[in-house]
């Protein structure tokens, strides 16, 4: 059983046990400070789960910061860039959708979903259902934003991260759907781990203007 469904620790003592087989390979590192990307929809206790669980595998404090930003950092978004961008960060079960203002998440909304398998086929697909979900959330996302916000974010198009970008029909079907540009990010199931990496590497003077939750 995984310990982490949907994006969600599900087992705190098998996530902390996950967790620490990859810290130990890091263990040279001798890390003083971990930051960890969580969904924009974990709740509470999902949040010190998760929190919990690297806190026991590292023994070190523990920063938090939402995935979609930090998906979006990794795909290369400028330190300073101010403008809205919209983001769809998708894969493992969750769909994670967000506009990202001022360096922080604005708006966000998630679907879990499941994959599925055509028969006589070896990919698995995104059913159409999850489809029209995806497109619908956007929009109203869009709709919810002061007119000046949405034009800005419409015109940047909207931005895939995580592994589910890849999936087939997923970017044009949301173009379709939604008249803006869809744009995949390089490698777009590194894309969160990079945006961590950037961030853990940038001047304090940065970080402190990025939204990081003390855990």
């Amino acid at each position: 059983m995984r310990p982490i469904r949907h994006g969600m620790v599900t087992d705190t003592r098998d996530c902390a046990r996950l967790a620490g087989g990859v810290l130990r390979e890091a263990a040279a590192l001798a890390p003083k400070e971990i930051l960890l990307a969580l969904p924009s929809a974990a709740t509470d206790v999902d949040q010190r789960r998760a929190v919990t669980a690297v806190q026991v595998a590292a023994d070190c404090p523990v920063r938090t910061m939402e995935a979609p930003l930090a998906a979006v950092i990794g795909a290369g978004r400028a330190f300073g860039d101010r403008s809205p961008r919209l983001v769809l960060d998708i894969g493992a079960g969750l769909a994670e959708m967000a506009v990202i203002v001022e360096g922080a998440v604005d708006h966000a909304r998630s679907v879990q979903y499941l994959l599925e398998r055509s028969p006589g086929s070896a990919s698995p697909r995104l059913p159409q259902h999850v489809h029209g979900r995806l497109a619908d959330e956007l929009q109203q996302m869009l709709d919810d934003l002061p007119a000046r916000l949405r034009n800005r974010a419409r015109a940047r198009g909207l931005l895939l991260t995580g592994g589910g970008a890849l999936l087939p029909s997923l970017p044009g079907g949301l173009a379709d759907r939604l008249a803006v540009d869809v744009r995949i990010a390089p490698d777009p199931a590194r894309a969160t781990i990079r945006g961590l990496a950037r961030l853990c590497l940038a001047p304090e003077s940065v970080r402190a203007v990025l939204a990081f939750r003390e855990a």
